[in-house]
């Protein structure tokens, strides 16, 4: 890994500009993790604030055909729900703030992103899981939940890094010693996970990986039969060792969970949140209650971002933030699907679909920029014909 961090720090072809914006990103992907160390609302504006450095310093934007329809719909859906908010009967100031927040930083992501960022950025984030799995290990986090802090804000970097560091297993051109390090990286995420007894966690992480190897030895271009035959005996390989070793230590109570919803509905108590959800929604269709007003009356936020959208915008909101994902959903199949091209692709879109996945469980829509940046990133960094202005 000498080698990497030499070309990491010291290559020519990273401007001051591209540094920054790796820097920007990763603390948005990681922002969560990074308030377990220091936690404060200034840690949130230290994005915004290398985002604006980097508009001071650079003369020139790339604005591809693809960022500007990401623009189109990303304005439409923040004039809904902005617009929605301050004419609610109830909008709290903190609120606003931190809607137009959440409005900014996705502007500026979409706006900054490249493939100079996202050709570097799986490696800041797989090694920060690694420290954070490490110092779970050995001496373990003592987060607090009055400030927001929760085992999940832990999990998180943990299950990126797993899923990062195990897809640059199979990632070709690797070297044999880069794959063992990674493989090594993987397990030590994996035990991590297992300590902090993180069921959400380790199965999301299952899907991401099962969905990468599906498209590694099915669907993906130019890969060579060998590598698949290998790969699919190193996964049967590892399914015997998780059956036989790993699962037995770990209560899975997210299935548990899902036996209740189909077998046993009255002992769900998430059932009666989608339920009241949709029923506010079906009286609120067109513009919804706004983000403040949707908290007043669900109680808490409705555990699902598509649910929280239009709760908080209606169909008006909900219409442009699904051709977001849908349009995101396009770019992650095709990264997948040509990951033999461009490896760190195909490993952001893993990142976002991780990503996304946790937040339509556990976290609601006015922290949904953490996500969104990677997710945006991956279909702003698209290359067609493109324009540069001043």
């Amino acid at each position: 890994m000498k080698n990497y961090y030499k070309e990491f720090l010291f290559n020519r072809n990273i401007s001051l500009t591209d540094f920054l914006l790796i820097i920007a990103f990763f603390w948005l992907g990681s922002l969560p993790s990074i308030k377990l160390f220091y936690s404060s609302e200034l840690v949130n504006l230290v994005p915004v604030a290398i985002f604006s450095i980097v508009f001071l310093l650079k003369r020139k934007i790339l604005v591809t055909k693809g960022k500007v329809w990401l623009l189109f719909f990303w304005i439409l859906f923040s004039t809904a729900i902005l617009g929605r908010h301050l004419f609610s009967d109830l909008h709290d100031p903190v609120d606003s703030l931190r809607l137009i927040y959440y409005i900014l930083v996705i502007f500026l992501v979409i706006v900054c992103s490249g493939n100079n960022i996202i050709n570097r950025l799986p490696y800041p984030l797989i090694f920060w899981g690694l420290f954070v799995a490490l110092y779970s290990i050995v001496k373990g986090f003592n987060y607090s939940g009055e400030i927001g802090q929760t085992y999940l804000t832990v999990s998180l970097p943990i299950g990126l890094a797993l899923c990062l560091s195990f897809a640059a297993c199979f990632s070709y051109g690797t070297t044999l010693y880069k794959r063992l390090f990674f493989l090594l990286v993987s397990i030590i995420c994996i035990y991590a996970l297992s300590m902090l007894k993180v069921r959400g966690m380790l199965i999301f992480s299952g899907i991401v990986i099962f969905v990468y190897l599906f498209f590694y030895i099915v669907l993906s271009k130019n890969v060579n039969v060998i590598y698949r035959l290998i790969s699919l005996l190193l996964i049967v390989f590892s399914i015997f060792l998780l059956l036989n070793f790993l699962i037995p230590l770990i209560e899975f109570s997210q299935l548990y969970r899902l036996e209740r919803l189909l077998y046993r509905t009255h002992e769900e108590p998430r059932l009666e949140i989608y339920l009241n959800s949709f029923k506010y929604i079906n009286d609120n269709l067109l513009f919804g209650l706004g983000i403040s007003k949707t908290r007043e009356v669900i109680g808490i936020y409705p555990h699902n971002i598509f649910l929280d959208v239009f709760l908080a915008a209606g169909i008006i909101g909900f219409i442009p933030f699904l051709i977001i994902v849908l349009r995101w959903s396009a770019s992650f199949f095709y990264s997948l699907r040509y990951m033999v091209v461009n490896k760190e692709r195909a490993a952001i879109g893993v990142a976002g679909l991780l990503l996304f996945m946790q937040w339509n469980t556990s976290f609601d829509l006015s922290t949904s920029y953490i996500p969104l940046s990677i997710m945006l990133l991956l279909v702003g960094s698209e290359v067609h014909t493109h324009k540069n202005l001043v």
